[in-house]
């Protein structure tokens, strides 16, 4: 135990004319509350996920409006209405409010766009000259056509962590061991289980990686990620960063550091199995290799 194409050839397609019909009656609704407009999907026939989904809700198609993840609002979540803390961040919809939100966190500063991953489009910004390039890339690495992004201050961290987080439909929240990472220029390089932790650090993180996952609510596992930074007075202190709900990057590494994976974990917490306990193997690691050119 860890201490401290054609319909029938895909599992998913866009939905058929009747649901995206009401689908985009919904979405005025949705635009109004300035929210983004999510995805219709469905499963098909010949496929495990549309017999999980006719196993557990029945017979028929169920069909799942998807909101696709983005910054702001995890980050107000959690800044705002949970208090939890956080680099400090303003957030810009021009080049112009981007200088003018960037000048008070102090240089260097963090540009991102509110809705992407792994680490496309966002720049590190050294000062008020690197500020239209900044935003230029963060709009060229956005998901989808907006023009919001977020500027944070840029955090002099002594490592940064994945807490993976299992939220039950009917059972308490479990933690795997934190996992130690490096990333890149945004992407994925490495990860380790366990990071080092000392008990203190270990309860904040858990502590708000389940107040955000108990307010998001559903079941699954969520990669919640943590900065752990030096203090003033020669302390440390536990930064919440952001969360990504489902299996995550990092966590490839307990394929072969636990005996349950995240894969596995996820699927248990959402289908409603049981969760045997989460049993530690040991010091583990994992690396990606990554393309050295685009694939034909």
């Amino acid at each position: 135990m860890y201490t401290p194409s054609t319909p029938e050839c895909v599992p998913f397609r866009i939905a058929c004319a009747e649901i995206s019909a009401a689908r985009n009656a919904a979405a005025v609704s949705v635009v109004k509350k300035g929210l983004p407009v999510p995805a219709a999907k469905m499963t098909t026939r010949r496929f495990s996920m549309w017999r999980i989904a006719r196993r557990t809700y029945g017979q028929g198609t169920r069909f799942t409006l998807i909101f696709d993840a983005n910054r702001d609002r995890i980050r107000d979540l959690a800044a705002q209405e949970l208090g939890l803390r956080t680099a400090r961040f303003a957030y810009a919809e021009s080049a112009e409010q981007l200088a003018a939100a960037a000048a008070p966190l102090g240089w260097p500063v963090v540009v991102k766009p509110v809705m992407s991953s792994s680490g496309k489009g966002q720049s590190v910004v050294q000062g008020p000259e690197g500020i239209a390039a900044a935003w230029e890339a963060a709009l060229a690495g956005a998901r989808g056509s907006g023009t919001r992004v977020i500027v944070e201050e840029f955090l002099r961290f002594e490592q940064e962590i994945t807490l993976l987080t299992v939220k039950q439909w009917n059972g308490p929240t479990l933690f795997c061991p934190p996992i130690g990472h490096i990333q890149e220029r945004g992407d994925y390089q490495c990860s380790w289980q366990p990071a080092h932790l000392d008990w203190e650090q270990l309860a904040a993180a858990q502590t708000m990686a389940r107040q955000v996952t108990d307010n998001l609510g559903g079941a699954g596992l969520f990669g919640v990620e943590f900065f752990v930074c030096p203090t003033a007075d020669g302390g440390s202190e536990v930064v919440f960063s952001e969360l990504s709900p489902r299996p995550h990057d990092t966590g490839l590494v307990t394929l072969a550091g636990q005996n349950l994976s995240e894969f596995e974990l996820h699927l248990r917490a959402v289908l409603g199995l049981p969760i045997p306990e989460i049993r530690y193997a040991g010091p583990t690691a994992s690396a990606v290799v990554l393309a050295t050119r685009e694939s034909d």
